[in-house]
């Protein structure tokens, strides 16, 4: 089994793209509303950093983890 359809099987690259897109919204929300809130900038560049720094962790939780109907389980090999 190549490594990419473990990727796959595993759902790495879909959980990649929810990630991806969950960080966007929240890094546009933050780039919208911190600035009403009279926020610096630099806790723009917080979320930006938080949602980069976080997406290694996402990926390995979605490597070791499967979550289906039956809850969240440890994935076999």
């Amino acid at each position: 089994m190549s490594f990419v359809s473990e990727l796959r099987r595993r759902q790495v690259f879909r959980t990649a793209a929810w990630y991806g897109g969950v960080a966007w919204v929240a890094i546009e929300v933050a780039n919208t509303v911190f600035p009403n809130f009279g926020l610096p900038q630099r806790s723009v560049r917080a979320v930006i950093v938080t949602a980069l720094l976080g997406l290694p962790l996402v990926l390995a939780l979605a490597w070791w983890f499967d979550l289906s109907a039956a809850g969240l389980r440890r994935e076999s090999s």
